[in-house]
């Protein structure tokens, strides 16, 4: 492989990392939901069971917490998705801006 080819893989690999991002993003956000609907159900279930209800409040409240966390953390994917999108947007405009530009002279010596 010649040292033009691993430059043009350059963009093409951050955007895939873009990509991987946006997907945990999603995963994260899946989990949140899912989690939240632990919560609610884990509340149902102490409204009917006296005896577990303290235990499974409190189990919905972490589910709950855990919940917002992998909000956060997909808010954290979106923006590394973000980012990786522009450094690629970048490395793109720089291969073009070299490969129009005209040969450099070289000094003789």
């Amino acid at each position: 492989m010649t040292a033009r080819m691993q430059k043009k893989g350059i963009p093409q690999a951050i955007r895939r990392e873009a990509g991987a991002a946006r997907k945990q993003a999603a995963a994260a956000r899946e989990r949140a939901a899912a989690l939240r609907e632990v919560a609610v159900a884990r509340n149902d279930a102490a409204a009917a069971d006296e005896q577990r209800a303290p235990l499974l409040h409190r189990e919905a409240m972490l589910a709950g917490r855990e919940a917002k966390l992998y909000e956060r953390t997909a808010v954290t994917y979106d923006g590394e998705a973000r980012r990786a999108d522009a450094q690629a947007d970048a490395e793109e405009a720089i291969e073009k801006r070299k490969s129009s530009a005209p040969p450099s002279r070289k000094r003789a010596r």
